[in-house]
């Protein structure tokens, strides 16, 4: 899990959408951002928007807190400006990411 949470974050910091969605579950869900997605397509496209794409991501502290899941710290800035900073939990279940939250 650890690595594959790695991997969709360096991936996510690369601006590299389509590599970082390789990571994700099809039916991945996502709380606690600026909207909620129950899917990859909908997640994908908000990775991809012009909006996200000029933001830059910094991730840090990533531990596993059990079998399947990872916590890290993530910071977003935008123009200069943060935008968010907390932590985060990713499920990781048959290679895939299929939850993540942030709080």
């Amino acid at each position: 899990p650890v690595t594959i949470t790695q991997s969709f974050w360096d991936a996510i910091i690369a601006k590299d959408t389509d590599a970082a969605m390789a990571f994700v579950a099809d039916d991945v869900v996502i709380r606690g951002g600026l909207e909620d997605y129950d899917n990859k397509a909908d997640f994908k496209a908000h990775m991809s928007s012009d909006l996200t794409l000029a933001q830059t991501f910094e991730v840090s502290d990533l531990k596993l807190t059990s079998e399947d899941t990872v916590t890290c710290l993530i910071k977003v800035t935008h123009d200069g400006y943060l935008v968010v900073i907390g932590p985060a939990k990713l499920q990781v279940k048959d290679g895939k990411i299929i939850y993540i939250e942030f709080s």
